[in-house]
């Protein structure tokens, strides 16, 4: 008996020690996923900085499926996940899966507590009411004369460029794009003249530059913020780094144009004066009648986040729009007779009546996702379903994974806009056919941004607000381009997608830009 005891016991504490063990450590370390090369960078260079974007983590999904585990930098584990059902899970509980906090710092140094960036729970849903009846289609649809008046003045740059000798001119269009997207922005939104204001102007073009790098150095950083002690976190708002230096100025000066702005906007309204043109002076306007106020502090801090969120990922997806159509004679041709075809409809701001063109729109947005990469944190522990099986490290077969608190998690959303199984055994190729054929559905149920099934403008809580206005802008955008001039391009095997925060047009030796050949009709 007391022999048999002395087997057991031994037996059973082992037991229960290995089930302890193995409930300490994350669900994550069950699922499949590639070997880390290093334990210093992980699979992180693999997954930031390959061009093209995409090189190693399209296959990743192929191997082990819609959510596996990754290696982040100094051996830590980061759950990826691209299926439709899991992502609409964590784009609908915001408060559960949230920004990292050293990207939450970021942002509160970046553009302020009031920042829809920044908010979180109670606040965030104030704003976010207030913010809403200013976006609605209605709203956004009056603005259309502005942005047609942006991109008539890029058309004009574009003919003083472009000679008349019927030639075709090299150009490099993506600053140009950057350029007109602020301007529309800035006075239809914002109401304010930033192609009049050279200093704000070199300031943001210094900002947009300086996150569009992306190297090791870079991943580390990244990776240590998250470590340091609080303290040391905001000393370096004192003494910060280049990048972080370049957004402080940005800052400074959004900060001090929206005081500008806001103050004038308060000033009509006591003169009795009517909002028009812009929709941050319909917002100072409406919010005076509302219950639930928003701040003039919060409504300051908008400026700096429309500016920085609106116009970068606008202008790089009017860049790979452009890019496509050049790379494509059939295409441009037949936007081209669609938008002479449609005159009325273009005057009236009328753009959804043009099939082709908003199925180029969708495409572009669908392929070219100007955010590949969304990443949350864990704030309590949950169970992600999953739309379709997975199968773990051991063979198991599983419909949903356990996160704990603190579980990094990467929305993969341009993986997820490859989904064969979403958006057809042809997901991999740029088609704008797909979105015009009558029996494709374009999706298996789970809808989860507020655009075509499409996660560009993420969905729930944190959908994008200004998700119609930046439609409209490319409609407006592509159709006066379209109509102007044609595009090609010498080589496309030469631009490729790179990550730099959004999707920008690289060189084969790395440089951002986009360089086309135009021609002015």
């Amino acid at each position: 008996m007391a022999l048999d005891i002395q087997i057991v016991l031994p037996a059973i504490l082992g037991a229960v020690l290995a089930f302890v063990w193995l409930r300490s450590k994350p669900f994550t370390s069950q699922l499949r996923g590639p070997p880390s090369p290093s334990w210093l960078y992980g699979n992180m260079q693999e997954l930031f900085l390959p061009i093209p974007y995409g090189k190693y983590e399209f296959e990743w999904q192929k191997l082990y499926g819609k959510a596996y585990r990754l290696r982040g930098c100094f051996g830590s584990e980061a759950l990826v996940v691209s299926d439709s059902l899991a992502l609409r899970y964590i784009a609908n509980n915001a408060w559960t899966f949230t920004k990292p906090p050293h990207i939450q710092w970021i942002n509160f140094i970046g553009f302020g507590s009031g920042s829809l960036l920044t908010a979180v729970d109670e606040q965030h849903r104030r704003i976010r009411a207030a913010m809403n009846p200013v976006f609605s289609a209605v709203e956004v649809k009056k603005v259309f004369p502005t942005i047609q008046k942006a991109a008539l003045d890029a058309t004009r740059r574009l003919t003083a460029i472009c000679d008349d000798s019927g030639a075709q001119r090299s150009i490099n269009i993506y600053p140009l794009l950057h350029n007109i997207t602020l301007q529309a922005v800035g006075e239809s939104i914002m109401g304010y003249d930033f192609a009049a204001d050279e200093t704000f102007t070199k300031c943001y073009e210094n900002f947009v530059v300086s996150i569009s790098k992306r190297d090791k150095a870079g991943l580390i950083a990244d990776a240590i913020l998250p470590r340091l002690p609080r303290w040391v976190s905001y000393l370096l708002a004192y003494f910060p780094p280049p990048v972080l230096a370049k957004l402080l100025e940005h800052r400074e000066l959004s900060t001090k144009i929206a005081q500008s702005v806001v103050e004038n906007k308060l000033e009509e309204i006591k003169l009795g004066i009517e909002p028009d043109g812009d929709l941050i002076g319909r917002l100072v306007h409406s919010n005076t009648n509302l219950s639930e106020k928003m701040s003039l502090e919060e409504i300051k801090d908008q400026f700096g986040t429309i500016n920085a969120a609106g116009e970068d990922t606008t202008a790089n997806a009017l860049s790979w729009a452009l890019f496509e159509l050049a790379g494509n004679a059939m295409w441009q041709s037949e936007l081209r007779e669609e938008i002479l075809s449609h005159s009325s409809d273009i005057a009236q701001g009328d753009y959804d009546s043009l099939p082709f063109l908003n199925a180029f729109i969708k495409e572009t947005l669908r392929y070219h996702s100007p955010v590949p990469l969304l990443g949350r944190i864990a704030n309590a522990d949950a169970v992600i379903p999953l739309s379709e099986p997975i199968k773990t490290r051991s063979g198991k077969e599983v419909t949903e994974i356990f996160v704990k608190k603190g579980q990094q998690v990467l929305g993969a959303i341009q993986a997820y806009h490859r989904c064969t199984s979403i958006w057809g055994e042809d997901a991999d190729r740029f088609l704008p056919s797909r979105w015009l054929r009558g029996d494709s559905t374009l999706g298996d149920g789970s809808t989860i941004g507020p655009y075509a099934n499409l996660v560009t403008f993420w969905g729930g809580p944190r959908t994008c607000i200004g998700w119609r206005y930046a439609v409209l802008e490319i409609q407006v955008m592509l159709c006066e381009l379209v109509r102007k001039f044609s595009f090609g391009v010498k080589d496309a095997k030469d631009i490729h997608q790179s990550y730099a925060i959004t999707t920008v047009p690289v060189d084969t030796s790395g440089k951002v830009g986009l360089v086309l050949l135009v021609n002015a009709l």
